[in-house]
């Protein structure tokens, strides 16, 4: 529910979305007052991340709910061909990963069948990736470990500690 820690792109202050009791969604300003709200039907699903998916200087607020992946701008707005469905129930995410700098952003996610997946922002599988499903519970979203240019995975269950390789 929040609130989410948003930053502001014109004059970088720190603003707030949260997720009030009608699942309804509200941008506060870094008074915490509000600047809008806007309808929403089903609990998010973990994180709020920001991204400059116009590629335009502007960050819009990416996160999940249900099976969909949205994007809202600024003022409360859907952006582009968001939300996009993902196939199947999100548990926990997104995170957004932009591996070579250049805002083409990847968002791993977590669904409630325990697979820890990877798609691009069209909803596509991220071609890098190979989904991790395991049949221990994954208590938290995989943690990024980078060792030269390599890149490991380091995912906990209520049981272990696993790292991957990418």
């Amino acid at each position: 529910a929040g609130p989410f820690v948003v930053k502001d792109f014109r004059d970088g202050s720190t603003n707030y979305l949260e997720q009030r009791p009608n699942n309804s969604l509200r941008l506060l300003n870094s008074a915490k007052r509000g600047v809008w709200t806007v309808q929403f039907d089903t609990p998010l699903c973990g994180y709020v991340e920001q991204i400059d998916y116009l590629k335009n200087g502007k960050l819009q607020m990416l996160f999940c709910s249900s099976d969909k992946l949205y994007l809202l701008d600024r003022l409360g707005r859907k952006v582009g061909k968001f939300p996009i469905s993902l196939g199947k129930e999100v548990l926990l995410g997104p995170n957004v990963y932009d591996f070579k700098g250049n805002k083409e952003y990847v968002v791993m996610v977590l669904h409630t069948d325990n697979t820890i997946a990877m798609y691009n922002l069209d909803g596509s599988k991220y071609h890098l990736w190979n989904d991790i499903l395991l049949s221990e519970r994954v208590v938290s979203m995989p943690q990024l470990l980078l060792v030269g240019n390599n890149r490991y995975w380091v995912v906990r269950t209520a049981y272990q500690t696993l790292i991957y390789n990418s």
